[in-house]
Formats: structure tokens, C-alpha cells, sequence
């Protein structure tokens, strides 16, 4: 297979001219992409079970994770790792105090 152009296959294309950041349009995209919803994870821990494990798994057991208790634990948004850090109880619900942003 060849990774030549022919000629005819290429084509002329014209972009429109970019405005100034200061139109209307501008600010709503911003404001548009500031308040997008982004899916926050804590991940307490995890670990490998076989299918007969996970088969026979029933109310009551104990599945033991990877995760020291006395370890920061880790904070997703969007699958993608950005900080750590500690449980706490705010308004009695569960909670996570950031400890270190970044990986």
C-alpha cells in the first residue's frame, strides 16, 4: 500500500477568521465549560478475586483490600488519579480531606 497523494486528491480548505476572546460568544463557552459535571471517585482499595470466588461470594463475607488503613487514598476525576488524601465525616456523610493534589 502506497502513502502517496495524487493531485487530484488533495484539496484546497479555507477556516473562517478567529474572532477577539472578548465576543459574547467567548465568555458563555467558558461559562459553558466551568460548570460541566466531572465524575469524582475515591478508591478505598482493591483487589483479585477468581470467578469461583466472586460465585460464592455471599451477605456477611469480608472482602480484604490491598489498602493499609493508615494509607492516603486515591481521588479520580474522570479515571484519571489527582490527589490523595484521608477520610473524614462532614455533616454526617463520608468525606475526603485532599492531603496532596497531584500525583
Amino acid at each position: 500500500m502506497q502513502n502517496t497523494a495524487l493531485k487530484e486528491d488533495i484539496y484546497e480548505v479555507e477556516f473562517e477568521q478567529l474572532k477577539n476572546g472578548n465576543s459574547i460568544e467567548a465568555i458563555d463557552s467558558k461559562k459553558s465549560i466551568l460548570n460541566a459535571k466531572l465524575n469524582v471517585e475515591v478508591l478505598i482499595g482493591s483487589c483479585k478475586k477468581n470467578i469461583k470466588e466472586i460465585l460464592n461470594l455471599k451477605d456477611g463475607d469480608i472482602i480484604i483490600l490491598d489498602k493499609s488503613v493508615d494509607k492516603d487514598l486515591d481521588i479520580n476525576i474522570n479515571n484519571e488519579n489527582v490527589a490523595s488524601g484521608e477520610i473524614d465525616i462532614v455533616d454526617n456523610k463520608v468525606a475526603i480531606r485532599i492531603s496532596k493534589l497531584g500525583k
